[in-house]
This record gives structure tokens, C-alpha cells and sequence, in this order.
């Protein structure tokens, strides 16, 4: 929800904005230009206004945008995802010059301040990750891929950005068809990039595995480290980040749910419970 807003998305191609007025729920905005099933919705952080990502199974997201007049305007990325889009998550909202090179200061453009940049994470049936970021450089936002994440072997079904505002770290869950729990952490410089490749390198029964980083169009480095959580028996349909972003919780096909409890770079509570 935004404030008294809900937004739903269906099999019947449509997204539809409510809102609440008086104890009844009634339309404010329906958006029908999907070629197939929307699956997914998000939010994005109210800072940002009054905007929602949605994913749809003919490949494509669509970025739905509220202005001071209440009339609402489409972005779209096509070709997101081969076969379709499963899940889109935003990042928290702060200076993401900061996420990825936290040594640097607040500093003025054109004697403006720096805004925070737009990103949001989206897994596709194509059994990849992808982060999008909003490029304002034209004058007209446009979404353009930064990093491509290669650590499933089937449908990625969910990803989740962590809420946490810890700028030296950044985290994004994900989940798939293949059973796989993945843990991607961000590295901020060459030096946290180097220590990353030597720890798994020196570790042959570690967890991580390869992360494919696509062509990134910042101007930082940005490297994703993946470690796999856990891998499951069955499908894992979603993950779900606490507010304070140190419990993560997951679902899936063997119909339970587990809890896993994060502090610093360790797990140190794992709970498994059924759901009947």
C-alpha cells in the first residue's frame, strides 16, 4: 500500500490503483496496456512519489508514475525478461552513489544537490536477476539494465532488496524454481571485490558461486557477491525482508515457512515451521 492506496494486478492484463475514501474502496487509476498476466506490483519508496513498478509475462515492466495533477504516466522496459517477469523489488531509498562508494560526500551539481538515484531488482522466467536504474541524463527518465545476476538454473520467482539503510552493505534475497536461496551482497570497491574472489577461492566447500556481472553502465564498480543460502527440495516462491531488514522469511512449495536472522555477514537463527 501507498498511504490509503492499494494496487492489484491479475490474469486479466490490468493493474488497478484504489484508494480508501470513507470506509469504501473505489478506482483511481486502471492501466490495461499489458500483453499478458501482470504478476507482479511494487511500490516504491515514498520519497521517490508516487510510483509503482509492475511485471507482466510478456517480457516487459512497466514504471507507473502519479504527478502533482493526479494524472498518471507509463515508463516501460521492454524486453526485460525473456518469457515473462516474475517479481520486481525497489531499493531503499538513499543516495546510491553512496550504497556503492560510501567514502564519497554529498556534493553539488549546477549548485544542486545530488537526488538519490532510482534502482529496482526484477527476476524474470529467464532465471536471471536484473538491476534497473533511472538515467535522467537526457532530460526524459529512462530505465536502463546496470547489472545482470546469473545464479539460478530455472525461473528466478522472487527477489527482495533489503530495506536496511546500512550504505557499506546492500543486500538483495532471490528464490527460484531450482529450490535455491540466494544471498547477494554488494562490494563497494576493488579491494572489497578482491577479498570476496579470495575467500571463495580459498574455500572449496563455500556456498558462493560465480556471479556474471553484465556491462555496467555507472560509473562505479559494482560487483555482487551470491551465496547460496540454502537449496530446498521443492520450488521457493517468495522472500520477505523484516523492516529492519535482519530477518529474512521464506516460502515455499514443501509448505513451510522459514526465518532466518542476519547479523553482520552471519546466520544465526534458522527456523523451519509448517504452514498447516
Amino acid at each position: 500500500m501507498y498511504g490509503s492506496l492499494l494496487a492489484s494486478c491479475g490474469y486479466d492484463r490490468k493493474v488497478i490503483i484504489w484508494q480508501q475514501i470513507s470506509g469504501r474502496w473505489g478506482k483511481v487509476f486502471e492501466y490495461c496496456e499489458h500483453a499478458s498476466s501482470v504478476n507482479c506490483v511494487c511500490w516504491a519508496p515514498h520519497s521517490y512519489g508516487l510510483m509503482l513498478a509492475c511485471g507482466s509475462s510478456d517480457g516487459t515492466i512497466s514504471i507507473l508514475v502519479s504527478d502533482e495533477t493526479q494524472s498518471w504516466r507509463a515508463f516501460r522496459i521492454s524486453d526485460a525478461h525473456s518469457v515473462g517477469v516474475n517479481s520486481v523489488s525497489w531499493a531503499p531509498s538513499i543516495d546510491a552513489e553512496f550504497i556503492f562508494n560510501p567514502s564519497l560526500v554529498t556534493t553539488t551539481t549546477n549548485n544542486s544537490l545530488h537526488h538519490p538515484i532510482k534502482r529496482f531488482v526484477s527476476g524474470g522466467c529467464d532465471s536471471l536477476i536484473k538491476i534497473w536504474r533511472e538515467d535522467v541524463s537526457s532530460g526524459n527518465p529512462e530505465w536502463v539494465e546496470e547489472t545482470r545476476l546469473d545464479g539460478h538454473t530455472d525461473w528466478v520467482r522472487d527477489v527482495a532488496w533489503c530495506p536496511s539503510l546500512n550504505i557499506s552493505r546492500q543486500l538483495i534475497a532471490s528464490c527460484g524454481q531450482d529450490g535455491r536461496l540466494i544471498i547477494w551482497q554488494s562490494a563497494n570497491n576493488d579491494n572489497e571485490i578482491r577479498m570476496m574472489n579470495t575467500s571463495t577461492a580459498n574455500n572449496p566447500n563455500s556456498n558462493e558461486i560465480e556471479s556474471k556481472d553484465f556491462p555496467s553502465t555507472t560509473q562505479y564498480s559494482t560487483f555482487w557477491r551470491p551465496t547460496i543460502l540454502y537449496t530446498y527440495s521443492d520450488v521457493v516462491w517468495n522472500v520477505s525482508w523484516s523492516v529492519t531488514g535482519n530477518i529474512l522469511a521464506v516460502s515455499g512449495g514443501d509448505n513451510k515457512v522459514v526465518q532466518s536472522i542476519f547479523i553482520l555477514d552471519f546466520v544465526v537463527y534458522h527456523s523451519i515451521g509448517s504452514t498447516m
